[in-house]
């Protein structure tokens, strides 16, 4: 980060953007249990509203950022959400529809989901093929900042602003996201723009995956753990309303989960560097349903 200031940059901007998307989407549940008496279908419906625009755009957008400039889809990614949010702003203050706010939330998350792909073809560009599983692993351990500074940030900005001021203030964050993004990030897209379409992208980017061995696999079990960690969701904002007391709560119990992965970031870089993965990844998730059990015994 000392010998390059615009991956410093990079990873500030993403950071900002990691936040805002857990803060607004803490004031989301908040807004949604509000509106329906602690509704678990709409609880699900606005979860799932989020999580599955990302998975069904993700392939779109690893294949936008190896086509287009990284600075100008980052940017874009950013301003875009920007005004959706502002869109969600004005919804929630005026008691505007429940399916008009989740669908601002589904454009925005279909958008954003170009960014987290671009700014890692970014990185390799910046620092080098050799640094760059380390400079991926203090991505990642930013992104685990990013989950406990987010829902902190919504459970004590609801504590003293509107639900709608908040929101506004996380599309400030997104500005700031743009603003930071460094100058002359340049992905290797040496005629990208003018190959094949991004349908024949995303197809031979799945066939380069089911030909590499055991990469069919980690998929499956990334899929598992992200289920799981969905349904978590829901069942935190059920907990926080009946539990603690106030449905805002559930950003104390999303940060947890972040000050979790931020006490493991530190040994992330070293574990990548390791010839075989496997291992630490099904370690990882047998560990993680240790709590899950035990918290189920006191709830």
């Amino acid at each position: 980060l000392r010998r390059e200031p615009r991956l410093l940059r990079l990873l500030i901007g993403a950071a900002i953007s990691g936040a805002g998307d857990w803060c607004y989407g803490v004031v989301l549940v908040v807004w949604i249990t509000g509106r329906t008496d602690a509704s678990p279908a709409w609880i699900a419906v606005a979860t799932v509203g989020r999580l599955l625009p990302y998975a069904l755009a993700a392939p779109i957008g690893g294949a936008i950022a190896d086509r287009f400039d990284g600075r100008r889809v980052l940017v874009v990614s950013s301003l875009a959400r920007a005004v959706l949010l502002l869109g969600l702003a004005a919804t929630v203050a005026n008691h505007g529809s429940l399916v008009i706010g989740l669908l601002l939330v589904v454009v925005a998350e279909g958008v954003g989901a170009a960014h987290r792909p671009t700014v890692l073809s970014v990185i390799p560009a910046l620092v080098g093929e050799r640094e760059a599983a380390t400079a991926n692993a203090t991505f990642g351990g930013l992104m685990q900042l990013s989950l406990l500074a987010g829902p902190a940030l919504a459970a004590a900005g609801l504590a003293v602003m509107s639900r709608g001021q908040l929101l506004v203030v996380v599309a400030m964050a997104f500005l700031l996201s743009a603003a930071l993004v460094p100058p002359l990030v340049r992905t290797q897209v040496d005629g990208a723009e003018s190959r094949g379409s991004i349908l024949g992208s995303i197809v031979e980017g799945i066939r380069g995956l089911a030909q590499s061995p055991g990469a069919p696999a980690i998929l499956a079990l990334v899929a598992v753990s992200e289920f799981v960690f969905g349904a978590e969701g829901v069942a935190q904002v059920l907990i926080a309303a009946d539990r603690l007391g106030r449905p805002a709560s559930v950003g104390i119990l999303v940060a947890a989960v972040g000050l979790g992965g931020l006490i493991a970031a530190p040994f992330v870089p070293r574990l990548a560097e390791r010839p075989r993965l496997v291992v630490p990844f099904v370690l990882a998730n047998l560990l993680g349903a240790i709590p899950l059990k035990i918290g189920r015994a006191h709830v």
